[in-house]
């Protein structure tokens, strides 16, 4: 799997490099629908094989487009398996 099939950009700041970004995406998309009008996606190993993945889209408010964190996870992976925490 690539990341430009995702169609946005992804910020690389996994430091566990048993499993990458794309997989921890691929795992997520897996378990939640991926969002519409999404611009980028930053997955960051926070300790160990826990991770914070936020998710940036496009949304209108107040008749301006707006670019905000629409979605956020706190996830673990263990075996391949990723855990969504909050």
């Amino acid at each position: 799997m690539k990341l430009k099939e995702y169609g946005a950009k992804v910020e690389k700041s996994v430091e566990n490099q048993q499993i990458s970004e794309e997989a921890v995406l691929d795992l997520l998309f897996n378990q939640v629908e991926k969002p519409k009008n999404y611009v980028k996606i930053k997955v960051t190993n926070v300790f160990g094989d826990n991770f914070r993945i936020n998710i940036w889209s496009n949304i209108e408010e107040d008749g301006l487009t707006k670019c905000k964190i629409t979605h956020s996870y706190f996830a673990k992976v263990i075996d391949n398996v990723l855990t969504i925490k909050a």
